[in-house]
Order: C-alpha cells, then structure tokens, then sequence
C-alpha cells in the first residue's frame, strides 16, 4: 500500500528525482526522469549505468592488519651490548622501520622499569589542564627510521629476519660519535642526555623541595637500574606507518640474563607481572578489536598491538609529560595499572596526555544495568566498573590475579581516589589510631588488616561481590531450557509447546522439583520474573516481523511475539514431570498463516536463577510445526559476551542465544509512544546506531530525552565503542554483514514515526536502505539526510514509508547496480 505525496512534496521530490536523474551514476545524458502513475504514487526510475563503487573501498579500514612478529634470539656482547633476532612473517623487504624498548623486573617493587630513560616537556599551554611545561622523566626507546632504517634482512620460511643491536643516534643514551652506535648497559640504566639524571635541571632552580622530590625517583631509577643478573623485556615494534612496505608489528620477548654475557629466552608461560600475566592475555581484543585498532584515539599511531609491549614504558617510573606540574606529587603516573583503571572507570576528572576519559563507559553489566548518568551520579562508580574479572586473568590456581594474599593496593587506590570512592582511612582522632598505625601496614599492604583472621574480615572480593555475582551467573548458565515439540502454531489456534529445562545434563523436575515448580501460580494477568514465557511469531526467511499482533496496553510499542506466560492452569505434565504442555490461551492473529515462517521462544524463569532464553525456528501449520532449533544467528553470542560479559535485558538473559533478542526487537517493531523519537527498535538498528559514529548515538534515543550538563546531551553519546565501525566482522558470523549477498536475508524497517501507516498497511522502509541509512543518518545536517535518503530512494531503496513488508518480498533495490 501506498500513499499519496502532496502537491508541494511531490513537486519538490520531483526536482529533486530529476537533478538526480539528470546525472544518474555518473555525469552522463540523463536516461530516467520522475514520474507518477495514473494513481498519483512514485514509480522509481531505472538507474543507467555508472561507476562501481566497490563496498570493501568504501569501508576501508586504514590501520593496516596486525601482524604478530617473533624474537627468535637475544644474545649480550661484551658484557651490556643487546643484540636482537627476530622474524616479521610476511615481510617482503629487506629493511624495516622499527623502535625498540628494554625494560628490567623489579621485583621487590612488583613492576617493570625501562632501561632507557628520558625526558618530555610539553606547554606551557593556555589550559593548566594540560600542564605547565614541566620536565618529567619517562621510559624512552630508540628508533630505527628514515637513513637509519634496519637493512640487511634475510629471508627465510615465511618471512624476513632481522638482527640488530640496541643502538643510538648521535648524543643519545651515552652515544658521543656522530653514527648510530650500539650502547651498552654493562654501567647500567642509560639516560638520553646528559643532565636528565641532574635534579636541579627540573622546575624553578630555586625550588628545593621539588628537587628533593625529583631526586627520589632519579635515584630509585639508578638504584634499581643495575645491569645485573635478573629478567629483562625487548620489545620491538613497526615505527613507520606511511613507509611504501607496511607492515604492522610487534614482537616481544622476556629474557634471562646471568650477569655475564648469557641470555636465555623464556616462553610466554614465564612471562612476569603486567600485561602478560594480570590482564588475561587477549581481553583487550575482545572489545578493541583484534588488533588493537582505537578509532577516536590513535596511541601511538595505533601501532601497539601486542598489550605486553606496553608495560616496557607504563610503569612505575612513567609519567605524563603532558599533564604533570613542577611540584611535589605533580607527575601523574602513566603506569598500566593506572591508566587500565582509571580510563575503564571513567573515572571524574582524570586526564591523561590531555586526554579526557571520564566519558568512557566500560559496556559490562554482570551488576545488573549499568545506571544512567545523571547530575547527581555522572560517570565514576556505575556497577558496571566494578567486574575485575573482565580483564583479568585466572592463575594456575583457578583464582583471578585480584584475589592474590596481597594485593598490590596501588592497584586499589587507582579507582578509590580523586574522582572516585575513596578509602576509609583512621584518622588521628580515632581512638584506635594508634594501635591500628602501630600494628599494621596501612596503605601498603592491603592483607595486613583485611581477610581471613585479620581484624577486618571483608576483602575487595566482599566490597565488589564479585564471586557472588560470578556463582549466581554459572548458576544461570548451567540450566539450558528447551523446546521439544511446537503444534498448531497457526492462525485461529491454539498453540501447544512443550518444553523441558536441564542442568549438566539432567533434566529437572518442573512441577515439583527442589529449585520450584517453574510455573507461575498467581494471577496470570499479574506477570513477574518467576515463571517460564514462552513466545512465538512469523516473518520471512528468519526475519520476523510479528505483524498482526496489536501495540501494547500500557505503551504503545509494537513488535512482540504472541506470549504466554506457563502456569499451573495452562501448563500440564508431558510424559513425565520433567516435561511440560504449555497451551496459549488466546488463538493466533490471522497474520500467522500456513506455511509462513515463525520462531518459538522460551524466556524468563525462577528469579534466583535467571535463566537464559533459548529460539527455535518453525514452519506455522496445523499438528505438529517443523522444528528447527538453529535460529541461523547473524551475529556471534561470544562476541557480544566479550565486551558485555552478560546479556541482561528486560528481565531476560541471552548469553546463550543473542538471537532470542530480535523475537521483540525485529523489523515490525517500534518504540513506545512517549519515546523522544518514537520509531524502529529493530535490533539491527539499533545496535548499528548504539555502537555506530558518536553524531548518530548522540541523537538515538528510542526510550527518552535525557541530558547531563558537561557530560552528554542525550540519546546514546555515553556509549563509547572502543573499536571501528567499519570492522563488521567484530560482531557478525561470516559474511553475514556482506550487503551484496542474501539479498532479503533481512526486512527494512518501520520508518521513523510511522505508527499509524504501518497500522494502515505501509510505513516500512526498503531493506538495503533500512540497513544503510542506520550507520549513515545524517542527524545534524537535515538537508544532507533529506539527500542521501532520496539516493536511496532513487535506487529503489523508498525511505518515506509507501509501501509494507511483503511489497519487498517482490520488488528489488537497484543500489548493486552501482555499488558491489
């Protein structure tokens, strides 16, 4: 069904149709104009032929593809000279361009320290956020690049091999020729210029504290600095990206060095603390894609794809050169720990070379939904933040690194300091203060006071509850509902589920068994989380539209499939009690015809164990419905659970089955009445708009309007997707996200505000165009969206509503005759 334009509509689109038309493709003779049938509807031109513009240019990722480097060798020459083996695989030339980095273990101080020092100064600068030119101390690395360029590459199975030695540019580390000479560590921990290690070249030259201040850590850095035995980190990573052969790199390798000239490579498994052995090896990917790829914050030109690397300067003996003040406690630590926790925390006010983070949002919600900001609570402290376990990593002794006898609590105080919830700490005026001062370690050794037989019991474990939450979400997961058999699920009948629950393999008892009956056993009508819904709708070709069903009561919202909440007057014994017969109470709508595609869901259950939805997909007909419990999932469930840790909505969990999401949310449905926007919730779209580019998030909000001063202004503009949308894969199966293949895997979608049509029989905007247009709105320039929505609309792709679901069961969008 369609409607008609009026007068001035028509006549404006028409303008616009033929200018359109008028250049087609490309800038040749016009070869469609605009027209209208008898009727008064649009026809839509055939497009002449024009360029191909080929979908993999135009979402061109540029960050070239990781590539995972190895050190095959690390040998000392003439007791502190480093010479270094590796293997870039796929390397085609014979030098490269790269930067080296050495670090020592410390491991009385539990951290990494780089060998080479140097020092940063950034400002002054009109902002005191950003510093006020101030000197500081940073680890530093040595470059290989331009004339210097590592040569000599010899090529073996797989790729090119490189050695070299750690070597400096003239005045560098100790280096007084005028050539790239290797340096040497036998006098141990080298800094860059002459002076650096001088505590009166930091700040005011009068200023004698801050000297003092300085002094502590040059000396510590020396003291520490040592070329001893001990274990050693080379890092070795790609420098130049604009170079004609890139290849994007790193390799990392920790060593053993005997004090002599011996150096013994260790595997991986024996790496030490840090990024190897806290941070589970991998987590970064699962939200930052799989090699490290920052859209909106290129570090260090994005070349860091190993997070081992990182810890070789993020240190104890880093700070940040861009933020710190010439006074005492003014240097920012830019250690991992800080950095990891304060960003992930969005933690108020921290900044790190001059970058502001508090707007972070860390996606997880194993506490329950992360809580909207609002003036009161805006960013730091959400229940979100509080799972260390998304990054950390389990010990050999099945505990995570944060459930150590003693934890570092510098790693505490990073999230419970400024900006944060900060320690209790006894004051002087304490009656125990000087008892507890005299008795325990306050401030740096957390188990000194909190754990078992200590005098505080509760650790970080019991503040956080997270092993709670963890055994109440294996709980969940170890029950798997599931559907046996569906019959009658057809128009004007009532349809018959049967359904069974099992744990580790046993089926459960679902009328009388020990974790309850399952069942509801209230008032129906009255619906809570403590019972099994079962649901089912139709669409076409696995994607559902749940037409017919009417919008509901209290909202206005449509989309759902016919439900039915399982309890003790529906619901009967199978052949056993571990079975149960659920039967609608209400026939279906005429919409769910023979023979039309349809799914069955099973969702909710007893509260305290949250059990996970499960979708099965059925051909609609009379007796017994074609079951078939793939529901052919666009999207990986893994991948989503990498950055979301759980899946809970409305009551709801689907950390087993992310597709068990769109038996609502599905190109039939639409938001509420009062949203601020009321338009598609079709789980496409809105996950393209949540995690799509910041202009579109910031004004997509299908539930309500809601500001924060300083924060953000509404919609979605809080979510901060950590990776590139342009990286599809990220999310979805395969080639399921290739707009060139499976022409009607999906529907278009209901268009914005177009309630009513739809109820009338239109209103559902074309799919290609449905799917385009929810990366590209344009939702600050009307215009340039009123543009691109007629381009849709000249290549078939109607973006105004005129026509239903089925209409594209039958008609096809031209948009791949320009675009492959």
């Amino acid at each position: 069904m369609v409607n008609k334009k009026s007068g001035m509509q028509a006549m404006i689109l028409g303008l616009l149709l033929l200018s359109l038309a008028l250049s087609g493709c490309d800038s040749g003779e016009a070869s469609a104009q605009a027209r209208y049938d008898d009727d008064g509807y649009w026809i839509v031109p055939l497009l002449p032929e024009g360029p191909r513009i080929d979908k993999d240019e135009a979402h061109h990722i540029d960050t070239a593809p990781a590539v995972t480097a190895e050190i095959t060798e690390v040998d000392i020459k003439n007791g502190g000279e480093v010479e270094v083996t590796f293997v870039v695989p796929d390397y085609e030339k014979d030098h490269v361009h790269i930067e080296l980095t050495i670090a020592k273990w410390i491991e009385e101080e539990n951290t990494w320290m780089n060998m080479l020092q140097r020092t940063r100064e950034r400002g002054p600068q009109d902002d005191p956020m950003y510093g006020d030119g101030v000197k500081v101390i940073r680890g530093g690395n040595l470059r290989m690049q331009d004339d210097d360029a590592l040569t000599g590459g010899e090529e073996v199975y797989g790729g090119m091999r490189f050695t070299t030695k750690l070597k400096a540019g003239p005045g560098d580390f100790g280096n007084v020729s005028g050539e790239l000479q290797p340096i040497d560590f036998s006098d141990g921990v080298l800094w860059r210029r002459s002076g650096d290690d001088d505590p009166t070249t930091y700040g005011d030259p009068d200023d004698t504290e801050y000297h003092e201040y300085v002094r502590e850590f040059i000396e510590e850095i020396n003291q520490y600095g040592d070329w001893e035995e001990g274990v050693y980190r080379v890092g070795v990573t790609e420098r130049n990206r604009g170079q004609d052969y890139y290849v994007r790199f790193n390799a990392v390798a920790d060593f053993k060095y005997d004090g002599q000239d011996s150096a013994e490579l260790l595997s991986r498994d024996e790496r030490r603390h840090t990024a190897g052995e806290a941070i589970a090896e991998g987590t970064c990917f699962t939200c930052h894609s799989d090699d490290l790829r920052f859209p909106t914050n290129e570090v260090h030109g994005e070349q860091r794809q190993d997070p081992t690397v990182c810890a070789n300067c993020h240190n104890d003996y880093t700070w940040d050169s861009r933020n710190a003040y010439a006074e005492v406690d003014g240097w920012p630590s830019m250690d991992m720990n800080v950095l990891t926790h304060k960003i992930h925390a969005g933690m108020e006010g921290y900044v790190a070379d001059a970058y502001a983070y508090q707007q972070v949002r860390f996606p997880d919600w194993t506490f329950g939904r992360t809580s909207r900001p609002s003036d009161d609570t805006p960013y730091p402290n959400s229940p979100g933040v509080a799972n260390c376990t998304s990054c950390h990593a389990q010990t050999g002794g099945g505990d995570y690194a944060w459930q150590r006898e003693n934890p570092d609590p510098d790693g505490c105080a990073t999230c419970h300091g400024e900006g944060g919830v900060v320690f209790w700490e006894a004051e002087p005026d304490d009656p125990d203060y000087d008892y507890i001062q005299s008795t325990y370690d306050c401030g740096y050794n957390c188990s000194s006071c909190h754990g078992e037989d200590k005098p505080i019991e509760h650790t970080a474990d019991y503040y956080h509850g997270l092993s709670e939450r963890l055994e109440e979400l294996a709980t969940a997961r170890s029950y798997e509902m599931e559907v046996v058999e569906v019959e009658n699920a057809v128009a004007g009948e009532s349809p018959r589920v049967t359904w069974r629950v099992h744990k580790d393999g046993e089926y459960q008892d679902l009328f009388s068994g020990r974790d309850g009956t399952y069942l509801f056993q209230g008032d129906p009508a009255d619906f809570d989380d403590d019972a099994v819904r079962i649901g089912i709708g139709w669409g076409y070709n696995n994607s559902w539209i749940n037409d017919g069903i009417s919008p509901r009561e209290d909202t206005g919202a449509i989309g759902d499939p016919a439900q039915q909440v399982a309890h003790v007057d529906n619901t009967e014994p199978g052949g056993d009690e571990t079975t149960a017969v659920t039967t609608f109470e209400q026939p279906l709508p005429e919409q769910a015809r023979s023979g039309r595609d349809g799914f069955v869901i099973l969702e909710m259950g007893p509260a305290e164990m949250d059990l996970n939805s499960r979708m099965a997909n059925i051909s609609l007909g009379s007796g017994s419905n074609t079951l078939d419990r793939d529901p052919g999932a666009k999207v990986d469930t893994e991948s989503c659970l990498g950055c979301h840790n759980t899946i809970g909505r409305h009551g709801t969990y689907s950390d087993q089955d992310i597709s068990s999401c769109i038996s609502c949310h599905n190109a039939g449905s639409l938001s509420r009445d009062d949203s601020a926007s009321q338009g598609t919730v079709d789980f496409m779209y809105i996950i393209h708009a949540i995690h799509g580019t910041g202009e579109k998030r910031a004004t997509f909000d299908r539930r309500r309007d809601h500001t924060v001063d300083g924060h953000y202004e509404g919609g979605y503009s809080y979510v901060t997707y950590p990776n590139t949308v342009l990286d599809c894969q990220a999310c979805h199966t395969d080639d399921t996200h290739d707009f060139t293949e499976g022409y009607l895997d999906r529907m278009g979608v209901i268009g914005d505000k177009m309630k009513d049509r739809y109820l009338e029989g239109a209103g559902v905007n074309a799919p290609m165009a449905s799917t385009c247009y929810s990366c590209h709105q344009d939702t600050e320039d009307d215009l340039a969206d009123w543009e691109l929505r007629f381009h849709l609309y000249h290549s078939g792709g109607d973006m105004y509503g005129n026509h239903d679901h089925a209409f594209y069961q039958e008609t096809r969008e031209k948009c791949l005759e320009c675009h492959k």
